[in-house]
């Protein structure tokens, strides 16, 4: 019965460990998905890549980068959608004071 006992523990010790290895692998991943999503951010508005410069450095306007941020942040927590730019548009205006 004791072996039994220690198996027991021994596997549940290890699927223990399992799920804290998982929860660590999707953290790591959704940080580097978030990373990819400030890159597309910059692309959808038509900022272009030029070689051997990082996209951020190639943004005229730093109110076109804070934009793509926030369009960025804005996707991490549902999809892309109508409202959502309606939104963004809305807090340019008012924040930036800039027209459509």
């Amino acid at each position: 019965m004791p072996i039994v006992i220690g198996a027991l523990a021994i596997l549940t010790g290890a699927y223990l460990w399992y799920l804290r290895y998982q929860n660590a692998r999707d953290a790591a991943e959704t940080l580097v998905d978030a990373a990819n999503d400030v890159r597309l951010a910059a692309r959808r508005f038509g900022f272009r890549r030029k070689a051997n410069v990082h996209p951020a450095e190639c943004v005229d306007d730093p109110r076109l980068g804070a934009l793509a941020i926030a369009a960025a942040m804005m996707q991490m927590d549902h999809a892309w959608s109508r409202d959502a730019e309606e939104s963004l548009a809305r807090g340019a205006r008012d924040v930036f004071l800039v027209t459509a």
